[in-house]
Formats: C-alpha cells, sequence, structure tokens
C-alpha cells in the first residue's frame, strides 16, 4: 500500500524489515509487551472516563480546573440511565 520497502512482504516481514530499519536508524528497538490495555478511555469503564465536564446551558463545555480537583458528586436519591448511555 505504498510503503516504499514494504511493498509485497507478508505481516511477518514486513514487521522483521521496519524493526531492521527502525534499529538501523536508532530510533527503537524490539521489544514485546503483554496484556496491553485498550486506549480508548470510553470502552475501559460502562459510563466512559470519569473527566469533569461542565456543560452549560448555552451549549459549551468547560473542564472543571485541577484546582477543583478531586471532584465531589452530589448525592442522589434516584438515579434513571436513558438507556441510550446517554445521561
Amino acid at each position: 500500500v505504498n510503503s516504499d520497502f514494504l511493498d509485497g512482504l507478508n505481516k511477518e516481514e514486513a514487521i522483521a524489515k521496519i524493526v531492521a530499519w527502525l534499529e538501523e536508524k536508532g530510533c527503537g528497538q524490539e521489544k514485546v509487551t503483554y496484556r496491553l490495555r485498550d486506549w480508548l478511555f470510553s470502552r475501559q469503564r460502562y459510563w466512559g472516563e470519569p473527566i469533569p465536564i461542565i456543560h452549560w446551558e448555552d451549549g459549551t463545555s468547560t473542564a472543571v480546573p485541577e484546582s477543583e480537583l478531586p471532584l465531589v458528586l452530589p448525592v442522589t436519591k434516584d438515579i434513571r440511565p436513558s438507556g441510550t448511555g446517554e445521561s
């Protein structure tokens, strides 16, 4: 797919060539890392990552300033999720 010296190689050959090229350039080395976690925040937790955001009535959003963290959530007696994943 227009990858210069990798065109026409299978996956294993391409990985070996990339590692050799990076080591030759001094840009990297081969390393195997196990138990990698998904990088997508929203997939880590059912409701998404707990990043406190204030949603204003005018439609804008602002992150809670770091000086106001940790944020203490209000006590609620009745929580009714929308069923669509939205709050």
